[in-house]
């Protein structure tokens, strides 16, 4: 049955009312529904509290104990099992550290206690990804979770690898349009509201820290780029590629990573704003309009004292990347010689990165 935008959105607003609290064979059963088979690889996020209760879990451990039965039994002995244990540790100016960072709660993965259960299992392996960090256990989770680039969202990045295996995402209690796959292909499209920016911190594995440099596809801070993959949920349900069953008062919902990675890429192709909020735009003039680009600068006579350059220029905002350091940039150009350079964000550099 094809479903409106509107129940999309409400559905994380308010339960279906049932007050049937759900049990493991329930969530076996909807994975089954959503076509999650023996061998599958699944990249797993969970926002448990739409359900409802389930049975037999009074505690987070119990609850986190029937999420990885229910996910061992879909996929068995030969399936692998991925979540989420994302850190954003250098984005907070924090050590990563993969044994002990733990997990921070987010719209596409509220319940955190699984990825950190799932992460200290015998046989686990947590990516070093100080940002976009992912759990996984089973027969392939060496191979999608070692040795990876330090790009979070580009090519060879988890979502990258989970592709190329034929892997599967699904997601418990919360709509598809918080599927964290997405913003991949928003990456590797090039989207005009999303930017490469590098993080440095450093990374602290088996009691040994290295410092390191990783680079995160991140939107602008304008409002015109918020996440809003609410119409791509609509679309992957009306053509059928997002499968849904119910579970308590929530849902399930599985999508093929390959089939949701060639849709999203063909609505983005036709429309590079279709995921976000817009309105559409020149992303330099939406920035500039944002921080109020008409930054003014006192006058600067020729040959201008210490004293009035200093009482031009103190109370500008001179961040590296502001309207402000480009104002007194050209305003002391005006008393010395001096060529101003300009670079993209984003531009390579050697081994850096603007």
């Amino acid at each position: 049955m094809k479903k409106s935008l509107q129940s999309v959105v409400d559905r994380d607003s308010k339960s279906t009312g049932t007050g049937a609290a759900w049990a493991r064979e329930d969530l076996v059963r909807g994975l089954r529904q959503v076509v999650v088979e023996p061998g599958d690889t699944v990249f797993f996020q969970v926002c448990s509290e739409p359900l409802g209760s389930a049975r037999g879990a009074s505690t987070d451990g119990e609850l986190c104990q029937i999420l990885e039965g229910a996910l061992r039994e879909a996929v068995g002995p030969n399936g692998t099992i991925l979540t989420p244990s994302y850190t954003f540790s250098f984005c907070r100016q924090q050590v990563f550290d993969v044994a002990e960072s733990p997990t921070v709660r987010g719209p596409w993965n509220t319940f955190t206690p699984f990825p950190d259960h799932l992460r200290r299992l015998p046989g686990a392996i947590r990516s070093r990804d100080p940002i976009f960090s992912t759990a996984g256990l089973g027969p392939r989770a060496a191979q999608l979770l070692t040795g990876l680039p330090p790009v979070c969202l580009g090519e060879d990045s988890v979502h990258a690898r989970l592709r190329k295996v034929g892997g599967k995402i699904v997601i418990v209690g919360v709509g598809l349009y918080e599927a964290i796959f997405r913003h991949y292909v928003e990456s590797v499209t090039r989207v005009p509201w999303r930017y490469d920016k590098l993080f440095t911190g450093v990374v602290r594995e088996n009691g040994k820290d290295r410092r390191e440099g990783w680079l995160y596809n991140v939107r602008i801070l304008a409002s015109n780029g918020d996440p809003a993959g609410e119409a791509l949920e609509r679309l992957s349900r009306d053509l059928g590629i997002c499968r849904a069953a119910p579970l308590g008062d929530g849902e399930i919902l599985c999508v093929d990573s390959e089939a949701f990675f060639e849709l999203t890429t063909r609505e983005l192709r036709r429309d590079p704003w279709f995921t976000a909020r817009g309105p559409a735009g020149d992303p330099l003039a939406i920035e500039e309009a944002r921080t109020e680009a008409n930054t003014k600068l006192a006058p600067l006579a020729p040959n201008a004292s210490m004293s009035k350059i200093i009482e031009s220029l103190w109370k500008l905002p001179r961040d590296l990347v502001s309207n402000g350091y480009d104002a007194a940039l050209r305003a002391l150009s005006s008393q010395v010689p001096m060529t101003i350079h300009e670079y993209r964000t984003g531009t390579e550099c050697w081994t850096w990165i603007v």
